[in-house]
């Protein structure tokens, strides 16, 4: 495996996925508004996850549950890049541009999944910072959190989001290579679309009710969903971890924890590989050759 080729090819699959989402004006002004878009849609966002998340903190610190805040973070971190990853894994590995250049050069089928999922990564991490990092400063300022909470955070800000895309990569794997997507991708997109934005208007109207309900509501229903939550982590086994690293009071637990989801997400990568080495060729060869035959 060439370290030097992953290196150069996440950075060429990055510098396309950007592209892909900007318009093909090179203008100046165009760039520079995109920019100012960018800039006002982070901290829009970060407002909104900054506002729900010291109503949830409030309520759950004044009955010593500040933790489940913890657990429904992460939960809805794991539904986020789950979502996101769908589309991301699908366009980026199977029907991005650049695979008609990629497949015939020397390169193994190991170094183009671990380069195009880099720069999914790095891309999911720059959405996770808009909707991520505000709440966990929330957090830790009203529960008075040590630095060690905050030395935590970072770690698992990049750590966590890794094991969802990684499970998300192999199901897209694993289907792209039985099934012929490449017909219905457009009404496959249609319908995610339709559930994610579905997804996010019930989302935006449970969080624009808080105003209506009494504390004391609010904080039984961050109770029940806290059962979700507990469900959950009986199968998403790096989510307990998570929530143990950064509760942590002492170094010693913290590092247990850390070093518990690091191999879980280790082990998750590797399974990654071997499907891919067998099984990414075939759907990527198979979805070019079914392309090159609709444009003929």
């Amino acid at each position: 495996m060439n370290f030097k080729k992953i290196s150069s090819l996440t950075k060429v699959f990055l510098k396309n996925s950007f592209q892909n989402t900007q318009t093909a004006s090179n203008k100046k002004s165009s760039k520079i508004a995109n920019m100012v878009l960018y800039i006002f849609v982070f901290i829009y966002l970060g407002a909104i996850m900054g506002f729900v998340s010291y109503n949830m903190i409030s309520g759950l610190v004044q009955i010593h549950q500040e933790e489940i805040f913890l657990g429904l973070f992460f939960l809805a971190i794991a539904a986020f890049i789950v979502f996101q990853g769908i589309f991301s894994c699908i366009n980026v590995f199977y029907f991005s541009k650049d695979i008609e250049f990629v497949l015939p050069l020397p390169v193994s089928a190991k170094e183009i999944l671990i380069s195009k999922f880099n720069a999914i990564l790095l891309t999911e991490y720059i959405l996770e910072l808009i909707i991520g990092v505000v709440p966990l400063i929330i957090y830790g300022i009203l529960t008075s959190a040590g630095i060690l909470y905050y030395f935590m955070s970072a770690i698992f800000l990049l750590l966590f989001p890794i094991l969802p895309l990684l499970l998300v990569s192999i199901i897209v794997t694993i289907i792209m290579s039985f099934a012929k997507l490449t017909k219905k991708r457009d009404a496959f997109q249609l319908i995610a679309t339709i559930i994610v934005i579905a997804i996010a208007i019930i989302f935006s109207t449970e969080t624009s009710n808080t105003e209506e309900i009494t504390d004391e509501q609010m904080i039984q229903n961050l109770l029940q969903a806290n059962g979700m939550v507990t469900i959950v982590e009986d199968y998403f086994i790096t989510l307990r971890p998570s929530i143990n690293a950064l509760t942590a009071t002492s170094i010693f637990p913290a590092l247990i924890e850390t070093l518990k989801v690091v191999a879980i997400t280790l082990v998750s990568y590797i399974i990654f590989i071997l499907i891919g080495q067998k099984l990414y060729f075939k759907g990527a060869i198979g979805n070019l050759v079914r392309r090159n035959c609709k444009t003929k």
